[in-house]
């Protein structure tokens, strides 16, 4: 039952803090890649690692962790979940070698594979699925404010403190969101939900892991290496295999009958998109600002403000489109604009004005928020109430693999084509050039899926029927 009104939004900012660290750290470490080069003298291969290990492990346990949630209790899980962050945090931020940052990244993942789906599984018990759609635009909001306040907080304390205050800063803002959770958080769940199969959570894992190592190598080893062609088979022929278990199980964890919703399917195949550009946009830009205009930390951070102003503002834009014009209009709509921020970004050079890249960082920005609000709705939508924590990690684990695509493949063809093994190292020319092929490809990308929402997700979708079946009930349009 949901709250009351009172303690709701109170509890909105409690997941709204949860959502902050969780996303600030998905981009902090962006903008000191240069500096953790020089800290460690190492290369573009374990540095991707840094950042990877963080999504990549949070997107093999996002439906583990959202199952697990379901039975024992969700409230329960997201205290343990952000005990588990800060613990990961502190054992990053003193880090003496890219190694152990590296398993550092991997701890915080493991806490952030619960915060975020089982924000959204919260959501509906806190305000009921009548207005699910307002309070999922207030708490895309945090998630908006972190992704891109990750570089700018970052380049602030780089030119204040040592690298690893980076990590550390995250310490008061768990304490926060813990207390905030402990008092205003109701306990919800469904202890009747299937059982979280070992075997078969482990044969999803280990897939989701080696066909994102055979990715990650990409930079490093070429295309049709054997680092990257045997891990990647091997992921692929393990995911294959929990499929078709899932598929098979008359309990299965994983409910994949959502796909035939194209509620759902449209909506995860616009926000897993996004996603992915989202990571590349987030990886390369940075790197233009520090190495082709000499920026230093705070200037670079500061530079990236107009691509949040844009997706604050886009974010809101998309629930005002959503109620008025239905998801089918706010989802593509927000998609345009954001290939055409990423399309005049092309044209970048060296010598660009600030007021040019604040233009198409900002449009770009706005076409994020106004296209991920209206299509995390959908997707929410969709869940029915008693599967809301693993569906909601379904859709978390396909994001979590498109953001690590986007920095796996985009950072290696920024690699490839500024043409030297470690980007501190590379020609402004290179890296300039590079930035452009990157944000070429992601504006293909996003007018192709721009026409595939526009001519297949539905205009508007109603929520399913309450139940605790295992097979959802699939959203009617109109």
């Amino acid at each position: 039952m949901p709250v009351s009104p009172a303690r709701r939004w109170w509890a909105l900012g409690a997941l709204m803090l949860c959502v902050l660290v969780v996303d600030l750290d998905t981009t902090v470490l962006n903008v000191s890649m240069p500096t953790l080069a020089r800290e460690f003298d190492t290369g573009t291969g374990p540095l991707q690692w840094v950042l990877n290990a963080y999504t990549i492990v949070m997107a093999a346990l996002f439906i583990p962790a959202g199952a697990l949630a379901d039975r024992v209790g969700r409230k329960k899980v997201m205290l343990a979940a952000l005990t588990v962050f800060g613990a990961g945090s502190l054992l990053g931020a003193y880090a003496t070698d890219v190694g152990v940052l590296i398993a550092a990244r991997a701890v915080m993942g493991t806490g952030a594979a619960a915060i975020l789906p089982l924000t959204m599984s919260i959501l509906p018990t806190v305000f009921g699925r009548e207005q699910i759609g307002k309070a999922m635009a207030f708490a895309s909001v945090a998630g908006m404010v972190g992704f891109p306040l990750g570089p700018v907080l970052a380049g602030f304390l780089l030119d204040h403190f040592w690298w690893g205050s980076v990590l550390l800063v995250n310490i008061p803002i768990i304490a926060f969101a813990l207390i905030a959770c402990a008092l205003t958080l109701p306990e919800s769940g469904d202890r009747n939900g299937p059982r979280v199969a070992p075997a078969a959570t482990a044969t999803m894992v280990l897939g989701l892991a080696a066909a994102m190592y055979g990715v990650i190598a990409i930079p490093t080893h070429g295309w049709t290496g054997a680092h990257v062609l045997a891990p990647a088979a091997l992921g692929l022929a393990l995911l294959a295999v929990y499929v078709r278990g899932q598929l098979r199980s008359r309990r299965p964890t994983v409910d994949f009958g959502l796909f035939g919703d194209r509620n759902f399917l449209w909506g995860t195949a616009a926000a897993v998109y996004v996603s992915l550009a989202l990571a590349g946009l987030l990886f390369v830009f940075p790197q233009y600002l520090r190495i082709v205009r000499g920026l230093d930390g705070i200037a670079t951070g500061l530079s990236v403000l107009p691509f949040a102003a844009g997706m604050l503002v886009g974010g809101q834009l998309g629930s005002v489109l959503l109620e008025r014009l239905g998801f089918r209009a706010a989802v593509t709509g927000g998609i345009a604009a954001l290939a055409a921020g990423l399309g005049l970004g092309v044209l970048t050079t060296a010598d660009s004005g600030t007021g040019f890249l604040a233009t198409w960082t900002a449009l770009a920005g706005a076409g994020v928020g106004a296209s991920m609000v209206p299509a995390m709705t959908v997707i929410l939508l969709t869940l029915p109430p008693a599967g809301a924590g693993v569906g909601s990690g379904l859709n978390q684990t396909l994001r979590g693999v498109g953001s690590a695509l986007g920095v796996a493949v985009f950072g290696g063809l920024l690699t490839a084509i500024a043409g030297a093994a470690r980007l501190d190292t590379a020609a402004p020319d290179g890296i300039v050039d590079g930035m452009a092929v990157v944000l070429a490809v992601c504006a293909v990308g996003a007018v192709i899926t721009g026409v595939l929402t526009g001519l297949f997700l539905p205009g508007r979708a109603e929520p399913p029927r309450q139940g605790t079946e295992s097979t959802h009930d699939l959203a009617r349009t109109a």
